[in-house]
């Protein structure tokens, strides 16, 4: 079982949790160890570190990426 830790914005409750360990579960291959992290400094969403790779889906980036297609 590996770790991955969920830095996520409050407020969330256990349906998005359980989506979240459960996409992990599957994108892995594998059973999670979820480690959850209140994040307040996310605007909202999540961020997700996992095999040494980091997963963004944080309301920050996805705004940045809207205004990168906005602004070309």
């Amino acid at each position: 079982m590996r770790q991955v830790i969920l830095k996520i914005a409050p407020p969330y409750d256990d349906e998005i949790i359980n989506k979240i360990r459960t996409g992990f579960a599957a994108l892995l291959g594998h059973d999670i160890d979820l480690k959850i992290e209140e994040d307040r400094n996310l605007i909202g969403g999540f961020m997700a570190y996992a095999d040494g790779r980091v997963y963004d889906a944080s309301m920050k980036t996805g705004l940045m990426g809207m205004r990168q297609k906005l602004s070309d």
